[in-house]
């Protein structure tokens, strides 16, 4: 089954990076919508579409492996694909708000991030706080846009998800970048 979860993985990376072109669609984006369609559609009938293989062959292989291992594979599908579509949200959030003119919402950013990874407070505390800078706050479209990277954060670990808020909210913004 890593070889099917593979394929789709990868299918679906090479899909989302040719809409980002396309269609103007960002990766967290079509992360999001493509994990929505895996939660309310058939699970063979949504593997086939984002594999690229043939529905029957899909089937063939669902119906090989036990329920945990569907289970295993459809929860593994769904980490990796919001993860890549954090490790893209992730940074542009934090790039809006450390250099948003309020100095003051990009502090309680870095604390909640901070307070995140020690264990005080919740990932979506950490993205309520962020979501309080323009344009985030004020453009419907990017608090739309805002909504769907910070729900990705539902499908990775609390150790996966500080591995990216260090790394994306706080590190990248305590390390100077080169002039």
């Amino acid at each position: 089954m890593e070889l099917l979860e593979m394929i789709v993985v990868d299918k679906w990376k090479e899909k989302a990076d040719a809409r980002k072109w396309e269609e103007d669609i960002s990766l967290w984006e079509y992360a999001y919508d493509t994990l929505d369609r895996l939660e309310h559609s058939q699970l063979p009938d949504a593997l086939a579409e984002l594999s690229g293989y043939s529905l029957d062959d899909v089937k063939r292989l669902w119906n090989m492996i036990s329920e945990r291992q569907q289970e295993k594979l459809i929860r593994d599908i769904k980490r990796k694909i919001a993860e890549m579509g954090l490790e893209e949200f992730l940074p542009l959030a934090a790039s809006v708000v450390y250099s948003y003119p309020n100095r003051g919402i990009a502090k309680q950013v870095l604390q909640k991030a901070i307070d995140f990874v020690d264990g005080k407070t919740s990932f979506d505390d950490l993205m309520n706080a962020v979501g309080q800078a323009r344009p985030f706050n004020e453009l419907p479209r990017a608090h739309k846009l805002f909504m769907k990277g910070a729900a990705l954060g539902k499908y990775l670990t609390k150790t996966e998800l500080k591995k990216l808020v260090s790394k994306h909210l706080i590190v990248d913004f305590l390390e100077p970048s080169p002039s």
